[in-house]
């Protein structure tokens, strides 16, 4: 009772405690804020000095398999449990897709209907992985009977972010119009389901390039459209392929700003200097050799 009686037009001690309550809850959130762009400060330095990979982020409702899937692409022992909110962090692991690429790719917290609001903040931290990554994966529960649903949450948290884009026309399936990241949708748990081939037909009316996973990691499940992880895999060198193209690219042997700007943020493979010219080879961000041009630097893309 003593917090909330006062005299009338005098500072009372309720008030005085009320609003000593109040000083130290503004004080914890505001150390919470600072921490959290501590976090995101942390991150995106970590990202700069990572940009010689194409970079890819599992995103997905949660409990739909994420950890798995990274879990069998990367061969690490993860921890995997059957339940909301296993993965509360992000988690990056660099993964061979074989053909001498690899990506560097991250796990983030599972997407929810509804999501608390004293947890949007840190959700959203977590998710800055998704912004900066070239490719999305987008993991799917096949099993799960309201899986459209699921998605739908998705993609409307991604819209949010400025990472996708509705549009306001749809095909036929409900065909979203636009989508400002390259995406791969993932079903997962297929080893779940009845009859897989019939699941695939279906999903690929609404997303004709789907891939059906299992939930197993190291699973042999593969159909005859859809080779499973090892498909997933395929997809992923496909995409790093397009994201990081391999160039040669003629540059002036004076301009050592360059070339060490390419050894930073390029997987450089060979580089041999003819005639004041420095040839270097390099798997190097599509965007970036579109700026190389526009300097006048002389590009060649392998075939």
């Amino acid at each position: 009772l003593s917090r909330i009686r006062g005299g009338i037009g005098l500072r009372g001690p309720g008030e005085t405690q009320l609003e000593t309550d109040r000083r130290a809850i503004r004080r914890k959130i505001s150390v919470l804020k600072k921490r959290l762009e501590d976090v995101a400060d942390h991150r995106a330095n970590q990202r700069r000095g990572r940009r010689d990979l194409p970079s890819a982020a599992l995103i997905g409702y949660t409990n739909a398999g994420k950890s798995s899937i990274l879990r069998a692409l990367s061969g690490d022992d993860l921890s995997v449990e059957d339940r909301l909110f296993a993965t509360v962090d992000t988690l990056t692991r660099e993964v061979d897709v074989g053909g001498g690429y690899r990506f560097r790719l991250t796990d983030t917290v599972g997407f929810i209907r509804k999501l608390p609001h004293h947890l949007v903040a840190s959700f959203r931290a977590t998710l800055e992985e998704a912004r900066a990554a070239e490719l999305l994966l987008h993991v799917i529960d096949a099993s799960h009977p309201a899986w459209d649903r699921q998605v739908d949450v998705v993609e409307s948290v991604l819209e949010e972010m400025g990472l996708y884009d509705a549009g306001n026309g749809k095909g036929e399936a409900g065909n979203v119009a636009r989508v400002r990241k390259r995406v791969v949708y993932v079903f997962n748990k297929a080893d779940k389901l009845p009859d897989p081939e019939a699941f695939l037909v279906q999903a690929r009316e609404r997303y004709p390039h789907a891939v059906l996973t299992s939930s197993i990691p190291h699973s042999a499940f593969r159909t005859p459209h859809s080779g499973g992880v090892e498909g997933l895999r395929s997809v992923l060198r496909t995409s790093a392929q397009a994201l990081r193209p391999v160039a040669r690219i003629h540059v002036p042997v004076a301009d050592g700003k360059l070339i060490a700007a390419l050894h930073r943020d390029s997987e450089v493979m060979s580089e041999t200097q003819v005639d004041g010219v420095v040839e270097v080879t390099a798997r190097v961000e599509a965007r970036l050799l579109g700026k190389l041009r526009q300097q006048g630097i002389v590009v060649e893309i392998s075939p």
